[in-house]
């Protein structure tokens, strides 16, 4: 920043000339703090800005849709501890803040990742340390979704589709949707691509998805939603379609499910007809994770409760069924989380008729012993953590025991919950389809287990 007043100056007996340039001094000061003067526009010049103000609108250079910003210059009037706020002039020209791209006033960004400024609303915050911007903070909007574009033929993702939702009408032909490689985009970048139209054409979104093979979106209004975390992109979002004439989706009292192509989701107790001209089916089933261990208020604490077990999981088996065939499925419920003191209820067993089934989670222990978590209900989940106990090693409470509680099992499609119950807090419960709850504090109970569910497919494989 601008060198305040120099000491001792103003409080002597200053001539006129001295007394001007220590004010003019001073205005400059303040002028470069936040919201000391107005927000400038400043256009890229080959990957750089000179900041002159503490507020800044960067534009591309020659108001190019893209442009790069490597380096923020540093005039020798500005000193370590200078902030400055920067966001793109238009969402139409976006600015890529470059991390690290070396030499005076390189970027050093928190994530170690470059930043891409694609709304105006998204703002960075910087402050200078020797020759470097290191980054304060940002705040950068991620709604939910904030567009959509409509896509008839094959295309490639860009950096200007973050938070869209990609809808593709395949009419035409096949449409194939390509991710680019995550380390090319914004962290937290997402899209959904979600297929409208009703045509046998499906639409494949290509790229390495949770270490697997592409998704296929093969009916009408099946979608898929991604999303980059460093060098992968993940599924946070995934919708199949129950066909037309189908009732089982969620568990709704059955019916016909008809087309030789679809997938449908149980998330409670139900029948599957299967199709017409289907002999077999690939089923995913979760049990029941059960409860985490409840914890009493005995002192000298030896441990607090448990973790609940994880249910069992089976992941795209193939069963062979009779076109017609009604299959009951059950759903195991999670196990409820003991009270305090008490052991905690088990996962019960999710089930495809006859054909397949899917233990829930074991029952974990109360504290106040050393416990062990509820076992999982098979080698598709894990066990729950058991409870626990630290000695504090120095201050007024010195050798006395605080009790940790075990946090619950988890499966490829339910996790557990890693935050601690203190004294007093009941556990949290289990998070997607058969995880285990997480023990609870003192006087508190554990976390209720998730329950299980189904998910069956056919004519996708």
């Amino acid at each position: 920043m601008t060198l305040i007043s120099d000491a001792g100056v103003l409080g002597g007996n200053p001539t006129e000339g001295q007394f001007k340039v220590q004010v003019e001094r001073l205005r400059d000061f303040t002028s470069e703090l936040l919201g000391g003067n107005a927000e400038v526009t400043l256009p890229i010049s080959a990957g750089s800005i000179t900041p002159v103000t503490s507020s800044i609108a960067v534009d591309t250079e020659g108001g190019a849709t893209t442009d790069d910003l490597d380096n923020l210059l540093q005039p020798a009037t500005q000193n370590d501890g200078k902030v400055v706020f920067i966001r793109s002039v238009d969402a139409a020209r976006i600015v890529s803040v470059r991390h690290a791209r070396g030499g005076a006033g390189q970027i050093i960004l928190a994530d170690n990742r470059d930043l891409f400024l694609d709304s105006p609303n998204h703002r960075l915050i910087l402050y200078r340390l020797g020759t470097s911007w290191i980054e304060m903070g940002r705040f950068v909007q991620k709604g939910f979704l904030r567009d959509s574009v409509l896509k008839t033929a094959d295309y490639t993702i860009t950096t200007q589709d973050d938070g869209k939702a990609i809808f593709v009408d395949a009419t035409a032909g096949v449409v194939t949707i390509t991710l680019p490689v995550p380390s090319s985009l914004a962290n937290e970048f997402r899209i959904i691509v979600k297929k409208i139209d009703s045509s046998t054409n499906a639409v494949n979104v290509v790229g390495t998805i949770d270490g697997a093979n592409p998704r296929t979106l093969a009916t009408q209004f099946e979608s898929v939603g991604v999303v980059t975390e460093n060098v992968s992109w993940h599924v946070f979002s995934e919708v199949g379609v129950i066909p037309s004439g189908g009732g089982g989706g969620g568990g709704g009292g059955g019916g016909s499910i008809d087309g030789p192509i679809g997938r449908v989701l149980f998330t409670n107790s139900g029948i599957f007809t299967v199709p017409a001209g289907v002999n077999i089916v690939w089923v995913s089933l979760v049990g029941g994770g059960s409860g985490g261990g409840g914890t009493d208020g005995f002192v000298p604490r030896i441990a607090n409760g448990g973790g609940g077990g994880s249910g069992d999981v089976h992941y795209r088996v193939p069963v062979s069924v009779t076109p017609g065939e009604a299959v009951n499925i059950t759903i195991g419920g999670g196990g409820l989380g003991g009270t305090s003191g008490g052991g905690s209820g088990a996962g019960g067993v999710s089930s495809f008729g006859t054909h397949l089934s899917a233990n829930g989670g074991g029952t974990a222990q109360p504290g106040q012993t050393l416990v062990s978590g509820g076992l999982a209900g098979g080698p598709g989940g894990s066990s729950g953590q058991g409870g626990y106990a630290v000695t504090i090693p120095t201050g007024p409470l010195t050798g006395q025991n605080i009790g940790i509680g075990g946090w619950g099992g988890a499966n490829i499609l339910g996790s557990t919950s890693f935050k601690t119950a203190m004294d007093g807090m009941n556990g949290s419960d289990g998070v997607g389809f058969g995880s285990g709850g997480h023990s609870s504090g003192a006087n508190g109970n554990g976390g209720q287990g998730a329950p299980g569910m189904a998910f069956i497919e056919w004519g996708l494989a």
